[in-house]
């Protein structure tokens, strides 16, 4: 089992393109862990800066993992950005005569990273002796992008039964333009309220900071009391949640 978790974490890291071991990995998360714990007890040790340190302990072993999967979407969006001109390419050379692997050799040659390092790992292990099949579906799960498996999907599906494989990635590819135009109308109208959620949620941070310049002693009611050090607490929760739900609801899927 923890194997198999060492597998995934090893899968994770490849997709968001994080040259790191798993063991490094969890070095680093714990690292930030132990960092964020012993930070409030700079300002002195008592049982409320005990609790806040245990929770600035989780969030600071979650932060690496968050960054990672920041990383991961990011690399999918530059990868789907690319498979377009990796369809048109293939598609070309398949015209032309050439084989599907001789397609994405030509493709690979042409494109950038992410997509073309990837492509030319892919031939890699073909070469080493991996079939066509098995190094196509290990790209599919290095990437763990959905318009990468469709494509995945259709030439799979064209060599068990047949068919005219560039019409095929033709056809893909429009499909992915239009969704990429979907995507792009989404953007457009979700961009008012994604504005709004930003305003809002610095909004708060914004007038804290305006305070503590202008009335220290004021706002120091927020750091010395138990209340108030828990009122703080209770807002940077809500800010939290606050902005977490503002970019759930306006994340539309296509």
């Amino acid at each position: 089992k923890n194997m198999k978790g060492s597998e995934e974490v090893a899968i994770h890291l490849e997709r968001a393109g994080i040259p790191l071991r798993v063991a490094e990995y969890y070095m680093m998360r714990w690292a930030v862990a132990i960092l964020f714990f012993f930070a409030p007890f700079v300002f002195g040790v008592s049982l409320f800066n005990v609790g806040i340190a245990i929770l600035l302990a989780v969030i600071g072993y979650m932060l690496p993992a968050q960054w990672v999967n920041n990383k991961t979407k990011k690399r999918t969006v530059q990868i789907n950005s690319q498979l377009v001109d990796l369809l048109g390419m293939s598609s070309n050379s398949l015209k032309s005569g050439y084989g599907l692997m001789q397609s994405f050799e030509f493709a690979a040659k042409q494109l950038p990273d992410p997509l073309g390092f990837e492509i030319r790992r892919m031939l890699r292990e073909g070469t080493l002796g991996m079939s066509a099949e098995q190094a196509l579906m290990s790209l599919g799960q290095r990437i763990d992008s959905r318009d990468m498996d469709m494509v995945i999907t259709a030439i799979n599906i064209q060599r068990a039964v047949g068919g005219n494989l560039a019409e095929i990635l033709d056809n893909v590819a429009n499909t992915m333009r239009e969704r990429e135009r979907i995507r792009g109308e989404i953007a457009t109208l979700t961009s008012q309220q994604k504005l709004t959620g930003i305003v809002i949620g610095l909004l708060p941070v914004f007038m804290f900071a305006i305070f503590m310049v202008m009335n220290p002693g004021y706002m120091s009611l927020l750091f010395t009391p138990l209340a108030g050090r828990a009122i703080l607490g209770v807002s940077i929760v809500m800010e939290a949640l606050g902005y977490f739900t503002i970019k759930r609801i306006i994340a539309i899927e296509v």
